[in-house]
């Protein structure tokens, strides 16, 4: 696991699924040990250093044929067929143009089939087809529970790179998304998230984790094995629920970040206390970092403006605003929405065992209501980040619009990125 995590964080070389932490250092390391351990020879058995020595050169020697042989045989490649794909290739995934699946490593990488170019989708779907439940070999899971470590980091960013024509597929796949972020990332240090930086009470939580355990030794961590109480937890929180609930204040305290810059300011419901022209008090109210900046205007605001404008939240809209926004819906009849526009916050709760799609529009219809009741200023707009640029962009290609594409949209880019204009429309 160090050999793994060296290698990716330290030295940053892109190996996704750990190959030269296993192969390598695992090798390597087992190689030399032997000439330790082995009790025909081995240096603590009393065979001296003579078989040590040998099993150090050996990875030596192994390292240097390895060493040269690939510099060669890359250094050919680059100059006949060339080492890089296209970036297109890149965005899809080499598993897709060069085994024809969606994902050789299913449990590493999730993916919706509309995430991947339309001219290979069909091609993949006639590659994997689906097995029944029949066919299915059962997995006998075993596992031992070790406590987790109380501290370890903290979340502060995650980045999505996907070319724009696969943004509404992404929404579509947002739950998985989620579960694959916890499910990397951890499903106590998640839980740690939302209490030290969000403020949510997830005592419920901690107590599932700490009785049911959480076990992110290596083996399972490739395997995709969780326990039981992290699987349970993992599935609450990717969806959006947590075991004591959310109250609704506490819901537009979480959703003002995605209008505020990232930054999260406790809420309170006392502006100041005066008295004759003197005040007496305000509110301390220290601001916090969540996202970046970018992040909360790039991905989540803009993202959830199409809930609105094209999605669930179509009740919403309110001529002239700019309105952003979520609903969610449970099994236990809960309703909500969170509509945001620049400046303010609404969220909405209320329970009903009625038509789950007529009530979560009603919702965003009172939503409506409360904005236009409040005279909301039409000309107050979200302020674009430093660095991001409003741009063009072909839905066909995703890339940007030339004056040939006749299908467009509007797209929000980092500077410097997604500069290549597209050249399927001539």
């Amino acid at each position: 696991m160090f050999g793994v995590e060296f290698i990716d964080q330290k030295l940053k070389i892109d190996d996704p699924v750990g190959a030269i932490g296993v192969h390598f250092v695992n090798g390597a390391l087992g190689t030399v040990l032997t000439g330790l351990f082995a009790t025909d020879g081995g240096l603590f058995y009393g065979g001296g250093f003579g078989f040590l020595g040998v099993q150090m050169l050996g990875v030596l020697a192994v390292c240097a044929w390895v060493g040269v042989a690939i510099t060669l045989v890359f250094f050919l490649l680059k100059k006949t067929i060339g080492l890089r794909v296209s970036r297109e290739e890149e965005i899809d995934g080499l598993d897709i143009h060069e085994h024809g699946l969606i994902s050789a490593y299913a449990d590493f990488a999730p993916m919706s089939l509309g995430m991947v170019s339309p001219e290979v989708q069909e091609t993949v779907e006639g590659a994997v087809p689906a097995k029944s439940a029949d066919e299915a070999v059962p997995v006998v899971e075993t596992t031992t529970v070790t406590a987790a470590p109380a501290s370890g980091p903290r979340i502060s960013k995650v980045v999505i790179l996907l070319p724009q024509s696969r943004f509404d597929a992404l929404k579509e796949a947002l739950n998985a998304v989620a579960v694959k972020v916890l499910k990397d990332y951890g499903v106590e240090k998640s839980v740690r998230f939302l209490e030290d930086t969000l403020g949510y009470d997830v005592d419920n939580e901690k107590k599932i984790l700490e009785e049911e355990g959480e076990d992110r030794t290596l083996s399972n961590i490739a395997s995709g094995y969780l326990a039981e109480g992290e699987d349970r937890i993992l599935s609450n929180i990717a969806l959006g629920y947590l075991e004591n609930g959310v109250t609704v204040s506490k819901m537009a305290d979480a959703y003002q970040v995605f209008i505020n810059e990232g930054k999260d300011t406790p809420l309170c419901a006392v502006k100041e206390i005066e008295k004759s022209g003197e005040t007496y008090w305000t509110p301390q109210q220290k601001e916090s970092e969540v996202f970046s900046e970018d992040t909360a205007y790039n991905i989540m605001n803009r993202m959830l403006r199409e809930v609105v404008t094209d999605g669930t939240g179509i009740s919403a809209q309110v001529t002239g605003l700019d309105v952003c926004g979520k609903t969610g819906t449970s099994e236990y009849g809960d309703h909500w929405f969170v509509g945001m526009i620049p400046g303010n916050v609404c969220a909405v709760w209320y329970k009903s065992d009625k038509d789950m799609d007529a009530e979560t529009a009603d919702a965003a219809r009172i939503c409506k209501g409360v904005f236009e009741k409040i005279g909301a200023d039409a000309s107050e707009q979200y302020s674009i980040p430093t660095g991001v640029k409003e741009e063009v962009y072909c839905k066909k290609s995703g890339l940007l619009a030339g004056e040939q594409c006749q299908e467009t949209g509007i797209g929000y880019y980092k500077e410097g990125t997604f500069s290549k204009l597209c050249e399927e429309c001539r």
